[in-house]
């Protein structure tokens, strides 16, 4: 069982840091609520995030909530292992643009045997595993084959006292990874009041960049996390996505995903594409646009508008925004929310041209035939940002 490719965690987290924000974790058990089914979710979700947390079932998930136990409890039912999850990775790590990083439970890794299990999850295309119950008197056992096999250990540090900091010196690497919020997985309320601190001080004290997970209930809770984080993972609202969605689970939990990006992605910033890149040409109207839009700032380069070239700039930004979310229309069924926003782009769109540009009378005519015209699949496809 041998992966073509492997995303590592740290490329992962390098690029989301070279975008200006944070990276984006989605996790999401192996087998609910069927095995096909759950590969389907993940297949999707990892067009939306920089890393996949492909989940484990276990018997006694303590740090979980009801969403993600139920979720494992219909796996287990159902009689996923680990040999459901090795192949899992090993189909996602031939296309996944996400680093694949595994939540699993010690107990289960410690029956399979932590050496044949770290050679076996490396093989199958994992980056590493996020651990975060490994005791103390067996880290070894599980931190001698992981480093033989190149894989990162994620440790759970959810506080910052002189025992847990020890261990994360010990134990971490890849990244740490801390609460957001008190309790277990499937919190809904506000953020720990000392999540800015103890972020700080996890990051400071392991030399690793810090994870936020727990309570991250959605993309207001992600927008908040991401202050902080340099990775912000969510895992129950992804599987309760799912849930309300029997038959396009793997839809609701990918449109979920995107809001997800869109809040961590500061403004301005180049968004997650939705699929790959084709090689086919942008829609005409957009490439007589960018044309245009290329051609005047190459000319207020010579004159020295720095006013008119920043509002060309700007334009531009819109028109990425507007192809990125037609993109995401198309792609799964528009409901009013995702509609709005492309009423509100095209609106923006026309109305910052006529403002800024009304002396270039092509430029409006080239600004109406790219929002009037609806792309076609294939040209929407290629309409979406280069990442």
């Amino acid at each position: 069982m041998t992966a073509t490719r492997t995303v590592r965690l740290g490329e992962a987290l390098a690029g989301a840091r070279a975008a200006g924000r944070p990276a984006l974790a989605c996790y999401y058990p192996v087998g609910y609520p069927t095995l096909t089914a759950s590969r389907t979710v993940l297949h999707a979700l990892a067009r939306h995030c920089d890393i996949l947390e492909v989940g484990l079932p276990h018997h006694t998930p303590v740090l979980d909530g009801p969403e993600i136990r139920t979720a494992t409890a219909t796996a287990l039912a159902r009689g996923v292992r680990i040999r459901h999850l090795l192949s899992t990775l090993a189909g996602l790590a031939r296309t996944s643009p996400a680093a694949l990083l595994v939540m699993s439970y010690w107990q289960p890794i410690a029956r399979y045997g932590p050496e044949r299990f770290a050679a076996e999850l490396a093989a199958a295309g994992a980056t590493g595993i996020l651990l975060p119950d490994l005791p103390d008197a067996e880290a070894h056992t599980w931190l001698d084959p992981a480093r033989a096999h190149a894989l990162d250990t994620v440790p759970l540090a959810p506080g910052t006292d002189p025992a847990t900091l020890a261990r994360l010196r010990a134990t971490a690497s890849g990244m740490v990874y801390t609460p957001a919020a008190r309790g277990l997985t499937g919190s809904t309320g506000p953020l720990a009041a000392d999540l800015p601190d103890r972020t700080d001080a996890l990051r400071a004290a392991a030399g690793l960049p810090v994870a936020v997970g727990v309570g991250i209930a959605s993309p207001h809770h992600a927008h908040a996390a991401a202050q902080h984080a340099d990775c912000v993972v969510v895992g129950s609202a992804l599987v309760r996505a799912a849930r309300h969605s029997p038959g396009t689970e793997p839809a609701a939990a990918a449109r979920l995903a995107a809001d997800l990006m869109a809040a961590i992605t500061p403004r301005g910033a180049t968004p997650m594409p939705l699929t790959r890149p084709s090689a086919q040409s942008t829609p005409r109207s957009d490439q007589a646009l960018a044309a245009f839009l290329s051609n005047r700032i190459a000319e207020t380069d010579t004159t020295g508008c720095t006013a008119e070239r920043r509002a060309l700039a700007g334009i531009r930004t819109v028109l990425a925004e507007f192809q990125a979310t037609y993109l995401r229309a198309h792609e799964y069924p528009p409901d009013d929310y995702i509609l709005g926003q492309v009423d509100a782009l095209r609106w923006a769109l026309q109305c910052t041209a006529a403002a800024a540009f009304s002396h270039h009378p092509d430029l409006p005519h080239a600004v109406q035939q790219s929002t009037d015209t609806t792309p076609t699949p294939a040209a929407a496809e290629a309409a979406a940002p280069t990442p």
